[in-house]
């Protein structure tokens, strides 16, 4: 496979060079649509390209050092040098006719128009059903997989695809782009958000399989960082933007914050994040020069691919997807200051050590971040935003930090009975972990994510103990009301924030809450029991004497 030497042969020299664009195919899908148009009875044609190419990789990174390699990006004829030096102990001697014939395509990029030239109707017509398209970075894991379970046939050094998770390879592609840009790397990924970042690659233990997913969500998040800075860079005019009295949906997990934040997207009144606007953020660049269409359609197809699996893993129990209102996590996630790391890698003592952190360095990013997106949507011709609606159930963790940054803020708290709550918690907190790992420890999922729960609890209380003046601030919401009287409850909430209600708004959260009843019909139940991760009413009474404030 010339994609597992090309991958070899990086590795050997510590050279690589760049894709253009980088995208790939599966042997595997190539052979399933061949499979299925041979057996289409119906089928319109004759001639097919069985070519179904994965999404453009997007990043300005060398994609070696995203992916967690960390090689020197060179020339093409500086690598097939080194490479050709070592004579047949290369992976690469015997096909150098094959990579010279397509080297102006695959890495000069002189013959090549950003895409390849290949004409896949034929196969869409034909091929039932069509297999999704590919993951770039499920095939650079599945090639480096394959060479190291076939040691016996592979006769060249294994031990260069082992990746050593590290701050030196992690930051290797982000401080080459801060150089790229004249940006202060410093400036960019501050202490914090490094320290953040070392806890967690200290704690993580996840199979070497997995390494190269871990490492690009990593690296993904740090050029995200990288991409916002240089954005304000190229606009400074987005420090202007204004943000007035957001409302912030918060309460422990499961307790219908999903569902009441979509209804009042669903409104018309309110503007809500999307999981686009969290992740993978647009470089200047592409922003210059198609702040719609165009570039961003590919963007958007690109974070589709990346988050398939997620998508996948959580239907059902979390619906998500592109273009649907979705958590205000990027300020957290892109600070290395989340719990949803914990959540992926089961990392207590990163989260214990979360729980000692203010977290008000994320607050003041996490508006930075809010009024770039207010100001982006205008420019891609979007209606200005109004007023935000956030919905992130952790926020309830550091509700100093939020109110000291937004101290206008409409804070929304949502309430269910904490069985209910932390059984179905803890099923989702098991669906993620085992994108990485093998055998997962339902009992220890259980007290991990009860002792945060309660801690969660314990800190919302307090501060409103604490702070009584914040109470006209404050509304709270009843599980069932969100469930029994969905259309009154999103009113309430509107009301609450001092928006205007007219029939436009109540028909967008009604025609809304009937197609989720509509979806939900045809939708298998989300089965789940305390038991099953050890948790039971006693465990919980002594984990939170004042249930009835859950």
């Amino acid at each position: 496979d010339p994609v597992v030497r090309f991958f070899q042969g990086f590795l050997q020299t510590g050279m690589s060079t760049r894709l253009m664009p980088l995208v790939t195919e599966d042997a595997g899908i190539c052979c399933q649509l061949i499979k299925n148009i041979s057996q289409n009875p119906q089928r319109k044609h004759t001639i097919y390209n069985t070519s179904r190419q994965t999404v453009r990789v997007m990043t300005e990174m060398s994609w070696m050092k995203a992916f967690g390699f960390n090689t020197k990006e060179v020339s093409y004829k500086e690598f097939r040098s080194a490479s050709k030096a070592r004579k047949e102990d290369s992976p690469l001697a015997g096909y150098w006719p094959l990579y010279d014939q397509f080297a102006p395509y695959w890495f000069e990029n002189w013959k090549s128009n950003g895409q390849f030239p290949v004409e896949t109707r034929a196969v869409e017509d034909d091929c039932h059903p069509l297999p999704p398209k590919p993951s770039a970075l499920d095939i650079v894991r599945d090639s480096r997989e394959w060479a190291m379970k076939n040691g016996d046939i592979w006769p060249f050094d294994l031990e260069h695809f082992t990746i050593r998770l590290n701050m030196e390879t992690v930051l290797s592609g982000p401080r080459e782009l801060c150089e790229k840009y004249n940006l202060d790397f410093n400036v960019c990924i501050p202490e914090f958000a490094l320290e953040g970042l070392s806890r967690i690659m200290d704690g993580v233990d996840a199979p070497n399989r997995v390494m190269p997913k871990i490492v690009f969500d990593l690296t993904s998040k740090l050029e995200s960082r990288i991409h916002l800075h240089h954005i304000y860079q190229m606009y400074p005019e987005i420090e202007a933007e204004v943000i007035n009295a957001p409302i912030f949906i918060l309460g422990l997990n499961r307790t219908g914050t999903t569902f009441l934040h979509r209804m009042l997207d669903a409104s018309g009144a309110v503007s809500c994040p999307r999981i686009e606007e969290n992740f993978i953020l647009p470089t200047a660049e592409n922003l210059s020069k198609s702040p719609s269409g165009g570039l961003e359609d590919e963007r958007l197809k690109y974070v589709d691919s990346v988050f398939d699996e997620v998508f996948s893993k959580l239907q059902g129990i979390h619906d998500m997807g592109i273009g649907i209102a979705e958590e205000d996590l990027s300020a957290h996630s892109l600070a290395f200051h989340s719990i949803e790391y914990d959540v992926y890698y089961g990392l207590t003592q990163y989260r214990e050590w979360l729980d000692t952190q203010s977290l008000q360095e994320v607050y003041t990013e996490h508006r930075r971040w809010l009024k770039f997106v207010s100001w982006w949507r205008r420019r891609k011709g979007e209606p200005a935003v109004q007023k935000w609606c956030l919905k992130l159930p952790w926020h309830a963790r550091s509700l100093e930090a939020l109110l000291k940054e937004y101290p206008d803020a409409r804070i929304v708290h949502t309430h269910r009975d904490f069985q209910d709550v932390i059984a179905s918690w803890c099923s989702l907190v098991e669906t993620q972990r085992t994108r990485f790992f093998d055998d997962v420890d339902r009992e220890a999922i259980g007290r991990e994510q009860l002792k945060s729960f309660a801690l969660t609890l314990k800190r919302a209380n307090s501060f409103r103990v604490k702070h009584p003046e914040v109470e006209q601030q404050w509304l709270d919401l009843d599980f069932e009301d969100i469930v029994e009287s969905p259309v009154q409850t999103a009113e309430k909430v509107l009301e609450h924030a001092g928006l205007k209600l007219d029939s436009t708004v109540t028909v967008g959260i009604s025609n809304f809450v009937a197609g989720m009843a509509a979806e939900r019909k045809n939708k298998p139940r989300h089965r789940y029991e305390m038991s099953d991760y050890g948790i039971s009413l006693e465990s919980i009474a002594d984990a939170i004497p004042e249930r009835d404030i859950a």
